[in-house]
C-alpha cells in the first residue's frame, strides 16, 4: 500500500501527505546515565519517536556505548508500544567477542516482534547499528531498549550522538 505523494501548483497539502515526508529523529546530546549491575532492559531516556498508524516505517539506531571493562558488554532492543503487521531487523556491530568477530551484519527479528542483540563494548567507544522496517497496525512509540548481558560494577555507558531515526517508506 505505496501512498504516493502527489502535489499540483497552489495546492495546500493536506496532513496524511505531509506526514509521509517527515523525517522522525531522536538522539542524545549528553550521556546517558551510566547503566551499573543492571541487566534488565530499559528505555533509553531520549531515544524514543512517537509513530502514527498505517503506515511501513524504514529505521536505524546508532548506540554508541563505552565501559571502562570488556566484560559487562551490551544487550540492546527495539520496542514498540503499539502493534504490527509485518517487522524485520537487522544488526551491525561488534559481537560480544568483539576482538574476534569486529563488525558482523546478523539477521534478527523476522515476525511482528523486535529480537534482543548482545554487542560487545570497550573502553573506546563501539557503535552498534540496528536496522529494520516494519508496518504500525496502531500507533506507538519505537523506543530503543538497552542493559548490561551480565551484572558488573563497571558502568556501561550509552554515548552523546547515539541516535533513532525512521522514516516512512510506505
Amino acid at each position: 500500500m505505496a501512498r504516493a505523494v502527489d502535489f499540483v501548483a497552489a495546492q495546500i497539502p493536506t496532513a496524511d501527505q505531509l506526514d509521509v515526508l517527515v523525517d522522525y529523529f531522536a538522539h542524545l546530546t549528553s550521556p546517558l546515565t551510566d547503566i551499573v549491575s543492571n541487566t534488565t532492559l530499559a528505555d533509553v531516556t531520549g531515544l524514543s519517536l512517537d509513530l502514527p498508524t498505517g503506515y511501513t516505517f524504514r529505521f536505524e539506531c546508532g548506540l554508541f556505548a563505552a565501559s571502562a571493562s570488556n566484560t559487562p558488554d551490551m544487550d540492546s532492543k527495539m520496542a514498540y508500544s503499539g502493534s504490527t503487521s509485518l517487522y524485520r531487523e537487522w544488526f551491525e556491530g561488534p559481537l560480544a567477542a568483539i576482538t574476534a568477530v569486529p563488525n558482523t551484519i546478523t539477521m534478527l527479528g523476522t515476525a511482528t516482534t523486535p529480537t534482543e542483540v548482545t554487542s560487545g563494548v570497550t573502553s573506546t567507544e563501539s557503535l552498534t547499528l540496528i536496522r529494520g522496517h516494519f508496518t504500525t497496525t496502531t500507533a506507538g512509540t519505537l523506543k530503543v531498549q538497552a542493559a548490561q548481558n551480565v551484572s558488573n560494577a563497571t558502568a556501561l555507558s550509552i554515548k552523546a550522538g547515539s541516535y533513532l531515526w525512521a522514516r516512512i517508506v510506505a
